[in-house]
């Protein structure tokens, strides 16, 4: 009696794998950012100069939010609170853009390439510290040009809204469409992790 009862117990499940935990929220937010990277990069092509730093800061602020759940989902232990520091760089430096008393054109270059430079080194640690990360060759990847596309920022830092527009533009198109590639690759590889048992439950 005594066995049977026990058989019928289900065994405690297990907690999720930590690819499985990235690949339900952070290829989400992953694929969020690269979308709103790349419309703004082309927008940035065609819209008035006086748009350019609302654009910028308007993208930073977004993406900075929209960097949040990635460290509560890759679980990366000091690299989390590395990527929480990046968020928040994200969208301090987009309100420096949005602030009239920042807002020469050479000044928002150098809030943008700050911001991705913080963002590009916290995710190339990431990496190197978790080699088990979904899609981690890709990943690294991705933050290698996320860095040097703040570098190349920091390094130009054009004078004239309409030169910041055009090397900014192109460079946030570049981000974007590899960080949509990235959370594709995170989602497919995550898909192969195993399961959280209580979702096979419902």
């Amino acid at each position: 009696m005594t066995q049977l009862v026990q058989s019928t117990i289900p065994p405690p499940s297990a907690p999720p794998e930590p690819a499985h935990r990235l690949a339900r929220y952070a290829w989400a937010a992953l694929l969020s950012i690269g979308i709103l990277a790349v419309a703004v990069g082309s927008a940035l092509l065609v819209v008035p100069e006086g748009l350019v730093p609302a654009l910028l800061g308007g993208y930073l602020i977004l993406s900075g939010i929209g960097q949040l759940p990635v460290p509560f989902g890759s679980h990366l232990g000091n690299s989390r609170v590395l990527a929480l520091l990046a968020a928040d760089g994200y969208v301090i430096f987009g309100t420096l853009c949005l602030n009239e008393a920042f807002m020469a054109p050479a000044l928002i270059a150098l809030w943008t390439a700050l911001a991705m430079i913080v963002r590009g080194l916290t995710w190339q640690n990431a990496t190197l510290m978790n080699k088990a990360m979904p899609s981690h060759g890709l990943q690294g990847l991705a933050g290698l040009v996320v860095l040097l596309c703040g570098n190349l920022l920091l390094a130009v830092r054009p004078d004239a809204p309409a030169a910041l527009a055009m090397l900014a533009g192109p460079v946030l198109m570049l981000v974007g469409a590899l960080e949509i590639i990235t959370a594709i690759g995170v989602r497919r590889s995550g898909a192969g992790a195993d399961p959280d048992p209580q979702e096979k439950t419902r």
